[in-house]
């Protein structure tokens, strides 16, 4: 809904206050056990995208089963119906959404801790998106806290299909 950026820390990041919220309109992720890992991505944004170790969902599949102890071996169908690049977390939530179907496919015995910091490392984002429930975020993007009621309103996202790096607009 909104973002603050406060400042700029000395290690480069950059504190921040924002308020996250999530709707219905969503890429979508399922997985299947295949020998070996592979990703396939289909729906209207998936032009361009990578289907390797460029793509968070492949990070995030490959360090959750490196805490693990296990081979990455999956099939991970991504449903891109979000634009790249619109600054609206799609990447982040298909990392979180990974991480949680990957945990579930695998029978992994891993508390929700764990797989919060296994989040901050793939990025400032991924934690967020894996509460999958409204969001106050402090901090570099890991301070959070449950926004447990919100008023009822109408919401109108505009993308002029621009593509917008995060790493640009933190540099302004």
């Amino acid at each position: 809904m909104f973002l603050h950026i406060k400042g700029r820390r000395a290690d480069g990041y950059h504190e921040l206050e924002s308020l996250v919220v999530f709707t219905d309109i969503c890429d979508r992720i399922e997985v299947e056990e295949i020998e070996g890992l592979e990703l396939v991505i289909t729906g209207p944004f998936a032009n361009g995208l990578p289907r390797d170790d460029g793509n968070l969902i492949v990070q995030a599949a490959r360090l959750l089963a490196l805490a693990a102890g296990i081979t990455p071996h999956a099939r991970i169908h991504l449903w891109k119906a979000l634009p790249v690049a619109a600054g609206i977390g799609g990447g982040s939530a298909d990392a979180a959404a990974t991480l949680l179907a990957l945990r579930d496919l695998w029978q992994i015995s891993m508390d929700d801790k764990i797989l919060h910091e296994l989040a901050t490392q793939l990025g400032a984002d991924v934690p967020v998106c894996l509460a999958q429930s409204p969001r106050l975020v402090g901090g570099i993007g890991h301070d959070l806290k449950a926004v447990t009621q919100l008023p009822a309103f109408a919401l109108l996202l505009a993308n002029p299909r621009q593509p917008l790096s995060s790493a640009q607009v933190f540099r302004y």
